[in-house]
């Protein structure tokens, strides 16, 4: 017999309530013992057999939702998130917009600090877009010039004409 004891994703409750008794499988109670502590099971033949989460003392339907739901950390939720996290967002874009929010985006700065060992060659790194300083977080999106270039002309299609290219100026928004 095999690990799942003969059953399958149609197995139902009834299939091992035998003449108002537990069949387990004998694999099944060797290896977990505790199965004799399970109390009786009263059957109806008009109810369906179904699988239900349990949170605390109410029984809701299982789904993935409500595994998720009530098995994460709530926090506070941030201005930005919207921003970020949208029904039509491409996903790898939203992860490395969040990644950039939260200033940890691996830039060449964050790696100067790693030990000498892991930081080979990195004396001769620059920012790519103007080839003048480290690419780290202030440089690749408000000092270079570049990309201060992109920030004027794109401000204005996120309504923010008056934002300087400056974190702490658009981190406000």
């Amino acid at each position: 017999m095999n690990a799942n004891g003969g059953f399958n994703h149609k197995s139902k409750v009834a299939d091992i309530w035998i003449n108002g008794r537990w069949g387990w499988p004998i694999q099944w109670m060797n290896r977990t013992p505790a199965l004799t502590n399970i109390g009786p099971c009263n059957l109806w033949e008009e109810m369906q057999d179904k699988i239900c989460w349990k949170v605390g003392d109410k029984i809701m339907d299982f789904s993935n939702s409500a595994v998720w739901q009530t098995t994460r950390t709530r926090e506070e939720e941030v201005p930005w998130s919207e921003s970020v996290w949208f029904s039509q967002c491409i996903s790898k874009h939203a992860f490395l917009l969040w990644l950039i929010i939260r200033r940890k985006l691996l830039t060449q700065d964050k790696i100067i600090k790693w030990g000498h060992a892991r930081r080979r060659g990195m004396n001769m790194m620059c920012c790519l877009l103007c080839y003048k300083d480290y690419d780290s977080h202030d440089h690749l999106f408000f000092s270079c010039y570049y990309s201060t270039q992109v920030w004027y002309h794109i401000r204005a299609y996120a309504e923010m004409e008056n934002v300087q290219p400056i974190c702490s100026d658009v981190s406000r928004r």
